[in-house]
């Protein structure tokens, strides 16, 4: 018991003498730099004074001196006095007690910790000590330094968390502004911390992994090839599914169903789905055949079956953008990874044939049909909108295209479509409004985005939505559509209308005007068919030519005036290359940069060595970047990166509140980000 007394006596004593130290501290903080300086001007500011008044009155020099003097001394007693203030704060919090107490008051369970405004430690007890390893004499440290965080922010209801010396604590503040002093309260939650981080790592994750081009590439293999080639995927799999301790099942012969813990999910996100490549290379290395996965994730679900959702929707999200990917979802956010590879072409028009008699039968019932694509829309979006208008007229329903002529690149089109005595067929949003009936069906062309829609108001007030598009599937998809034929493979929107429209069976729904602007739209897309381009491209081409399409009034859709060729040339030419990209920022600023941008990018993906082309160019208060790409690059990853979007070859974005320069600087990070 002796010994017990004696011990206490030793830290009680050792409060005492850090008691007695921060008064020196108050003397310290007296005594700061910051004080010093302040005294050594006001001493310069009065010896100045008194040399002047001196030189024509010693007296009452005399007399100014021992004023400001008694002025100063004044001040320095308040500031005392205000120290003094916070000293007894301390004091009363401590000594108001009884020995017991003061005892009890050391020794509490929990660390606290007392220190002034500006963050200098004035008292601590035995507990904090232990807490944090402190160093003997921890008193006058700055503890706002220490932490290397400011005091205010645990002076908040609930507390803050603080991460020191391995440790986890959560820190309750109070800020008693009279003595301007700070008392905190540590509670220690290392082990919750730890036990909060097991329990996330062991969260159930859902994947679903699927042979993107499985029976298009071993269609025409012998059996024994088609196993070798399945054995090396299903191996591969195995062996990845294993390393991040997950459980494998195949459901179906291209399909697998994946369940691994969060802790193996981090794994593979940390290492990019390496799995894509490993399972690319291998098959491509061995059975010289080309086979891609597409991996959907579910991630933090509030139960199995909603990550099982989400493993579902991320998919589909894989495979609408080409495949090659994988793709993880969680109810607040989708990350994309992978994507390099082209889209998957696909031979098999059995789809087409089932979509065209879908959508037949929605235009027989409906009143009418209003057709629509995106903003500033362009030769294949308006082409495939007023291709599928005109083809609809001829099935004896009333139908129209909504187009904002102010802010559109097809008005030539318009003009074309005009001079063929179709004058009420492009109509105003306002117009289009009253056209409106609960049966209108509403058709969108060459997007499928809600952000890039021609009038979102429209697609609200239609509760028949069908949406043909090629682009790779975005996030902001729309949601609600009856039909959703989306075809990434495509060259065109152009061209998924020319099929579907073959497959209504009915004749002659494609005459001149129809064919001219559908191949115009292909022609676009295509670059005048050297890129992106199947066998059936070629066969709508064909198809359209059969049609009466001529191909010199195409090409005048295409033709620029003297001013916009020039302009073209100067943004060429002022161009820079950057990790075989061509990066030219435009010094216009006019209307037709929506244009001539477009056709700058892929000029200058004619120069050797360069793989991407991107044009910046500033119009109404924004920057926008056209992407373009031979297919190495995958630029709408890289628009995506940056607000933007568009498919592997072709992409774009805006960007708001940035100078040229800034904009530039974004854009080079993206292109970084995604070559690492």
């Amino acid at each position: 018991m002796s010994k017990q007394k004696s011990d206490r006596n030793e830290k009680f004593n050792k409060a005492q003498k850090e008691i007695k130290y921060k008064k020196k501290i108050l003397l310290f903080e007296a005594t700061s730099l910051k004080f010093k300086i302040f005294s050594f001007l006001i001493f310069l500011l009065i010896s100045i004074i008194i040399s002047i008044l001196g030189f024509y009155n010693f007296f009452c020099a005399v007399f100014i001196f021992f004023a400001l003097c008694l002025v100063f001394v004044y001040g320095f007693l308040i500031f005392l006095d205000y120290n003094r203030n916070r000293l007894l704060f301390i004091n009363q919090l401590i000594h108001n007690f009884d020995v017991k107490n003061r005892h009890s008051f050391y020794r509490f369970p929990l660390p606290v910790l007392a220190c002034s405004g500006s963050g200098i430690v004035l008292w601590y007890n035995e507990k904090l000590e232990e807490s944090l390893n402190l160093e003997s004499n921890f008193v006058g440290v700055n503890f706002s330094n220490y932490i290397k965080q400011p005091l205010s922010k645990f002076c908040v209801e609930g507390g803050a968390n603080l991460e020191q010396n391995r440790k986890n604590f959560k820190v309750y503040g109070s800020y008693f502004q009279k003595s301007n002093v700070f008392i905190f309260l540590f509670e220690e939650i290392t082990e919750f911390v730890a036990l909060r981080q097991k329990f996330f790592l062991s969260e159930v994750c859902v994947l679903y992994i699927a042979i993107d081009n499985y029976r298009e590439t071993l269609t025409n293999k012998k059996d024994g090839e088609k196993s070798a080639i399945v054995g090396i995927i299903d191996n591969l799999l195995e062996g990845f599914v294993e390393k991040h301790e997950g459980i494998l099942q195949k459901y179906r012969e291209d399909e697998f169903f994946v369940v691994v813990k969060k802790k193996g999910l981090k794994e593979m996100v940390a290492g990019k789905f390496k799995i894509l490549e490993i399972i690319k290379n291998g098959i491509k290395s061995q059975k010289k055949c080309e086979l891609t996965i597409s991996i959907g994730v579910g991630s933090e679900g509030e139960n199995f079956a909603e990550c099982k959702k989400l493993a579902l929707q991320a998919l589909d999200m894989a495979l609408g953008r080409g495949g090659d990917q994988a793709v993880v979802k969680t109810p607040s956010s989708i990350k994309f990874y992978g994507g390099n590879s082209k889209e998957l072409y696909k031979s098999s028009r059995v789809k087409a044939r089932v979509v065209a008699r879908a959508l037949l039968e929605l235009v027989r019932s409906s009143s009418n049909v209003v057709l629509m694509g995106h903003k500033f829309g362009d030769l294949d979006s308006c082409g495939a909108a007023v291709g599928l208008a005109l083809a609809i007229r001829k099935l004896q329903k009333s139908s129209v295209v909504l187009a904002d002529r102010r802010r559109n690149l097809s008005k030539i089109l318009f003009e074309k479509i005009e001079e063929a005595g179709y004058n009420d067929l492009v109509v105003d949003l306002d117009s289009v409004m009253d056209f409106v009936t609960p049966e209108t069906l509403l058709i969108i062309t060459d997007t499928h985005s809600l952000n890039l829609l021609e009038s979102r108001e429209l697609y609200e007030a239609c509760r028949n939505v069908v949406v043909i598009d090629h682009h790779r599937k975005a996030v902001d998809c729309v949601g609600s559509a009856v039909i959703f034929y989306h075809e990434p493979y495509a060259s065109s929107t152009c061209e998924l209308v020319c099929e579907l429209i073959q497959q209504f069976g009915q004749e002659k729904l494609i005459g001149p005007v129809e064919a001219q602007v559908l191949l115009a739209g292909i022609m676009l897309d295509t670059k005048n068919f050297s890129i992106k381009v199947g066998v059936r491209t070629f066969e709508a081409a064909a198809y359209l030519k059969l049609m009466g399409a001529d191909t010199v009034e195409v090409k005048k859709m295409f033709s620029n005036s003297l001013v916009s060729y020039n302009k073209k040339t100067k943004i060429v030419a002022g161009s820079e290359i950057y990790r075989n990209c061509a990066i030219a920022i435009s010094e216009f600023n006019t209307a037709d940069m929506r244009v001539i941008a477009p056709q700058a990018a892929d000029e200058l993906l004619s120069i050797s060595g360069v793989e991407a082309a991107f044009v910046l160019f500033e119009l109404d208060d924004e920057i926008f970047i056209t992407a373009r790409s031979l297919g190495k690059f995958n630029v709408q990853v890289i628009m995506e990166s940056l607000k933007g979007g568009g498919h592997q070859l072709q992409a774009a974005c805006q960007l708001e509140g940035v100078e040229m320069q800034e904009a530039k600087a974004k854009l080079i990070g993206a292109i970084d980000e995604w070559l690492s």
